[in-house]
């Protein structure tokens, strides 16, 4: 019975660990897993991610609603947008794109 309850607390603990916040930071440069540079900055009420190599917008609106940070994600070689959960976790932002049916994960690194 200890086991369960010990089990049930460190579970717990664990979710508090990784609850996003209204106060995450976004900002700086970021390297994508195809090798390009976004650059995130405070925009408004939320951040916006530009890439550096193709000028063009890869992120926009990146807000705090009902806890958790949402984004549009633009794909930039045919605009094509879908809606995503953005999660940071240290120097890593872990990004769940879903449009219909079709979903992606990507993980972009933070550059020092």
């Amino acid at each position: 019975m200890e086991k369960v309850v010990l089990h049930f607390i460190l579970c717990s603990f664990s979710c508090m660990v990784f609850a996003q916040q209204n106060s995450d930071n976004f900002e700086g440069k970021w390297r994508t897993e195809d090798g390009f540079t976004v650059e995130i900055v405070r925009k408004n009420n939320g951040f916006e991610g530009i890439s550096l190599e193709r000028q063009k917008v890869v992120m926009e609106n990146l807000q705090f609603k009902e806890n958790k940070w949402t984004a549009l994600m633009i794909r930039p070689k045919d605009s094509l947008s879908a809606g995503a959960t953005v999660t940071i976790h240290g120097d890593v932002i872990h990004i769940h794109m879903r449009k219909g049916f079709l979903s992606k994960k990507l993980k972009w690194v933070r550059l020092q």
